[in-house]
């Protein structure tokens, strides 16, 4: 029944997001009187319509160069107004230059100015939500389990016919699998949800509408072109694992942690009390991975450190991944120091446990 309802809550919240540009309300259209000249450099927009009559807004051109923008009463910036007659003004008249004449005109006017920063985008805060959602939910179910059987004196009979070892090691297959199927039933939801909004129109229209609305950064002609981009793109393909590595190794290492804080409990209330401590520690810990990758001063001086910090970097390196360009081999280190404490974390939680079951 839970797997189901899972599977049910997956496909309806994705099924929501894939459909947002159908039920969330769209712009007003605004026609605009457009000079014919620069008819030919236009961006297609959803809630413009350029035409040659009476419109919402007039623009009136004055040879050579001087457009006039009438009142009007739409809420259509101002500014977006004028970089939209700039953009088409200036590339109608590189047309009125050859080929070889326009590059060097725009190499002289306009240089490509980069800026290694990243910006928050709604895709990266929805994915490290979900992981601090996902992890929440999981890292308490080996603690709870185990202590459960403990306290039902059912401990001592399963350890009666198997060595501690072999019950801790069980247990956390067990947690492992329960992980990676309720995972894969929400992979299931969200995969057919995509599906059919992938067989209904490619995606165009909602891609179309986050682009207009700011969503997204890059505009897309479809999800299909995204999965190729992400298969054909060996950093981004790298990004993806590496993301599910850290977040997967921080993952077992808090659920070895608060078995090892919660072993020596033998109530509820004090399991509890425990417990609410390590939840508020990973609540700043969230909270605390969105300010600093937002702040770029911060960033630059505890990025490269926080991304090396083991159970920090479950959620600051997928983070960061997704806004920033990361070296592989700096990922890579960060995968390898967190194995490496998530190995000493099982080490101690077990040695907890086999003191306290003696």
């Amino acid at each position: 029944m839970g797997s189901l309802i899972l599977l049910s809550l997956s496909f309806s919240i994705t099924s929501v997001l894939m459909w947002v540009d159908h039920w969330l309300p769209h712009d007003e259209v605004v026609s605009i009187q457009w000079p014919s000249h620069l008819k030919e450099h236009l961006e297609e927009h959803e809630s413009i319509r350029f035409v040659d009559e009476e419109a919402d807004i007039s623009i009136i051109y004055e040879a050579p160069s001087r457009y006039v923008i009438q009142p009007h009463k739409t809420n259509l910036p101002s500014d977006t107004l004028e970089s939209m007659i700039r953009f088409a003004h200036q590339r109608s008249m590189l047309d009125t230059f050859s080929l070889e004449n326009q590059i060097k005109i725009v190499m002289m006017l306009e240089p490509v100015i980069e800026q290694e920063r990243g910006s928050s985008s709604l895709l990266s805060i929805i994915i490290i939500s979900f992981l601090y959602f996902t992890l929440l939910g999981f890292i308490s179910n080996l603690s709870t389990d185990v202590l459960s059987e403990k306290h039902s004196q059912a401990l001592m009979m399963i350890l009666s016919t198997m060595s501690k070892k072999r019950y801790f090691n069980m247990k956390l297959l067990q947690s492992l699998i329960n992980i990676v199927f309720q995972i894969g039933l929400v992979l299931i939801g969200f995969i057919s949800a995509v599906g059919i909004r992938v067989l209904f129109d490619q995606g165009r229209e909602l891609l179309r509408y986050v682009y207009e609305q700011g969503w997204i950064q890059h505009r897309f002609e479809s999800i299909i072109s995204i999965i190729q981009l992400l298969i054909n793109e060996t950093s981004m393909s790298l990004s993806l694992v590496f993301s599910a590595l850290s977040f997967f190794i921080g993952l077992l290492t808090c659920m070895l942690i608060l078995l090892w804080l919660s072993v020596k409990a033998t109530k509820s209330e004090e399991l509890a009390m425990i417990q609410t401590p390590f939840y508020i520690l990973i609540v700043i810990m969230y909270y605390a991975s969105l300010w600093i990758s937002e702040m770029q001063g911060l960033n630059e001086n505890f990025g490269s450190i926080l991304l090396h910090v083991p159970i920090l970097s479950m959620i600051f390196h997928p983070l960061q991944l997704s806004m920033y360009a990361i070296p592989w081999w700096s990922s890579l280190v960060s995968i390898v120091v967190g194995s490496g404490f998530l190995y000493w974390i099982y080490l101690r939680s077990y040695h907890s446990f086999n003191t306290q079951n003696l």
